[in-house]
């Protein structure tokens, strides 16, 4: 019996098996990957990064439009609003300019309890120390004898509030009572005469500067009425225009500094005096 020898296929009639494959398993190609069903990780990620669709506001118009015209409208506004405060600093400033230099809200406030308007109101003669901020100029002129007639014309001229406010400062070269009581003697004067003078105003702002002075020898002071005094230095004794300054900062009662400026005693009353 003959042993069957086993047939062997034929290699070149065997399929191939890439054929096969490409019959069965076509590649995608670059178009089919790009139209293929997203998978649930693309989904999510093109979820992630797409832009909403666009809303109205139930007339038609877009939303992002709508925020536009709304944005446009606030912005308008605040310009609108920017320049009429822009405005009203103008306005404030110019009439500041127009008040004394010390004039302040605290000033108009405490004028208005007492029935005054703002430099130019009645004046109330009656005030006293206590009507004025503490160890203020005119709290210490007024409790010094020395020094409170000097006092009363500067409530008189309705400038004491001035001189009175913690947010002022000023250098008051004080003519002494007695200086004063002296200068209308001599004029033939009396307190009452000064009191309705005309000039009473301009001759006590020619007593007070602006500011803190310096005693510097041969040095000009500009006063708040506008006169021109030179400080002078003899044999050890301060002058402002030839009259000595018999006390150099002068201390409240209490021994306290003034909070708004400097007080000094004068004997000779300064600048042209015209009573009537």
């Amino acid at each position: 019996m003959q042993a069957r020898s086993a047939k062997l296929p034929n290699p070149n009639l065997l399929p191939n098996p890439l054929q096969v494959r490409s019959a069965t398993q076509p590649p995608a190609s670059l178009a089919a990957m790009q139209t293929a069903r997203p998978t649930a990780h693309t989904q999510d990620r093109a979820t992630r990064y797409a832009e909403p669709p666009a809303k109205t506001d139930g007339g038609g118009l877009q939303v992002s439009e709508l925020s536009a015209s709304v944005n446009a409208a606030d912005i308008a506004r605040m310009q609108a609003g920017v320049r009429a405060g822009l405005q009203q600093a103008e306005n404030f400033q110019h009439a500041m300019t127009q008040q004394t230099p010390a004039a302040s809200t605290w000033q108009a406030m405490t004028r208005a309890s007492l029935g005054n308007g703002v430099s130019g109101g009645s004046s109330n003669s009656n005030s006293n120390a206590g009507d004025y901020a503490p160890n203020s100029l005119m709290a210490i002129m007024l409790k010094d004898p020395a020094l409170s007639t000097f006092a009363e014309l500067v409530k008189k001229a309705q400038l004491d509030f001035d001189l009175g406010s913690a947010d002022s400062n000023f250098t008051v070269f004080c003519p002494t009572s007695t200086a004063i009581s002296t200068k209308l003697a001599s004029e033939g004067r009396t307190i009452t005469d000064l009191y309705s003078s005309p000039h009473l105003v301009q001759i006590v702002k020619d007593h007070v500067v602006v500011g803190m002075a310096e005693l510097t020898d041969g040095r000009y002071l500009q006063t708040w009425g506008g006169a021109h005094f030179m400080v002078r230095r003899q044999r050890g004794l301060n002058k402002i225009a030839d009259a000595p300054i018999q006390a150099l900062h002068m201390l409240a009662l209490n021994g306290a500094k003034p909070c708004n400026g400097v007080v000094h005693a004068v004997g000779q009353m300064l600048g042209t005096f015209t009573v009537c």
